[in-house]
């Protein structure tokens, strides 16, 4: 089951969705009941901050929509205290109020909201935003259960590390690669963290200014605002389809299904999902390869190898350049190549790229973001099929990213 699927079961079962509204005001309690109840949404009721605290650290819910305006302790402390508790400090609050200037945004933000909804209420909007809110919640939620896979991997990982130390009696190089292993964890968490972390807060900040300034923006800056959030939310997808496709291959959850498959209608695939991208740099984007051209192969994993090709290949050339997709056949097998006249990579830069514990990814050349997941993850499925990967590049003069697969 794909990421993207898990995304959208859980969003669509309402039934297992928690919602805490937190107001003084029954009627605004019972207008919010009336918009969401019909959803099928599991909704609980409190009427004062120290209730909403109460209850959010006894039964977690799955979004809060919290009343600003409130006696005794208001929305924005409350924010804070459900913010500060650990325990609780994952769950998103929508704020509702009547307030809806700058200064109140920004002191909303600064407790820890995520969201405003203005009174009078619309149920669009409240519905809008709240979906908006769980899909976030429920991606990040997926990421940590995939995060305590991995975590569950490495604990195996050390338990097998201590009985070849038992019976090799080889302490000291034993403890080496166990460190190694922590190093690469860290940096695997590491991205984890800070760049889907970065690319929400991005594309969370622009849908804000949108909503909220939208009359007051021209239609040029709108374009580009909107621009922006596309490309945000396509790099975050690819990232988490790498992310898991990745964790999924440590924990020997991936099925490998080689069968014989004919190139030229993937690469074909290959092109049209890309052709948007190349076009927003005018880049030329063109395949050469037989169309009787076959190869024994896992054809999601090569599709895979060949989505991150494309895109690396898209990302680091610049305006009007070129990017090829070809394949050949060789002595032993099929050469699969994806080309570019792009900015081209030193020696150790091109060292790097499949080591997870120095991979760095840099920013394309219209400042396209990346964390370099992707490439590690083609080098798996090579190895899987017995195969390699071999880079050809020269600085500012392009490169080569060539899949060998054997007959």
């Amino acid at each position: 089951m794909t990421n993207n699927k898990q995304i959208l079961e859980r969003l669509e079962k309402t039934e297992d969705l928690s919602i805490l509204v937190v107001d003084d005001n029954p009627m605004n309690l019972k207008m919010v009941a009336s918009i969401l109840k019909p959803l099928g949404y599991r909704l609980a009721m409190a009427n004062s901050g120290e209730k909403a605290i109460q209850f959010a650290t006894e039964k977690k819910p799955d979004l809060i929509l919290m009343d600003v305006m409130m006696p005794e302790m208001d929305g924005y402390e409350a924010c804070e205290k459900i913010k500060a508790n650990p325990s609780t400090s994952d769950i998103p609050i929508i704020f509702l109020t009547a307030k809806n200037d700058i200064t109140d945004l920004v002191k909303g933000f600064q407790s820890g909201g995520a969201d405003f909804v203005s009174k009078p209420f619309k149920a669009e909007e409240i519905l809008a935003r709240i979906k908006n809110l769980l899909l976030v919640k429920i991606s990040q939620d997926i990421i940590a259960e995939q995060n305590e896979i991995l975590k569950q991997s490495q604990k195996s990982i050390y338990q097998d590390a201590l009985k070849i130390v038992e019976l090799n009696n080889s302490l000291a190089e034993s403890e080496a690669n166990l460190q190694e292993l922590n190093r690469t964890k860290d940096k695997f968490f590491s991205i984890i963290g800070h760049d889907l972390k970065s690319q929400f807060s991005g594309v969370l900040g622009l849908a804000e200014l949108l909503t909220r300034f939208g009359s007051n923006i021209s239609d040029n800056d709108r374009e580009t605002y909107l621009c922006h959030i596309f490309d945000g939310l396509t790099q975050m997808r690819t990232f988490l389809e790498n992310l898991l496709e990745w964790a999924r291959t440590q924990t020997g959850r991936i099925q490998f299904c080689p069968e014989t498959v004919t190139l030229a209608p993937i690469f074909k695939n290959i092109e049209l999902q890309y052709k948007n991208n190349a076009i927003k740099k005018q880049i030329n984007l063109d395949i050469n390869v037989h169309p009787e051209l076959t190869i024994n192969a896992d054809e999601n994993m090569l599709m895979t190898i060949l989505r991150n090709f494309v895109s690396n290949a898209i990302k680091y050339t610049k305006v009007n350049g070129n990017v090829i997709i070809s394949a050949k056949s060789v002595e032993s097998g099929v050469e699969i190549c994806v080309s570019d006249d792009g900015v081209g990579m030193d020696e150790k830069t091109k060292n790097k790229l499949f080591q997870i514990e120095h991979n760095q990814s840099l920013p394309g050349t219209d400042n396209e973001k990346g964390t370099g997941l992707g490439l590690i993850l083609c080098k798996d499925f090579a190895l899987k099929h017995g195969g390699n990967i071999r880079i050809e590049s020269e600085l500012n003069k392009g490169s080569k990213f060539i899949l060998f697969l054997p007959a």
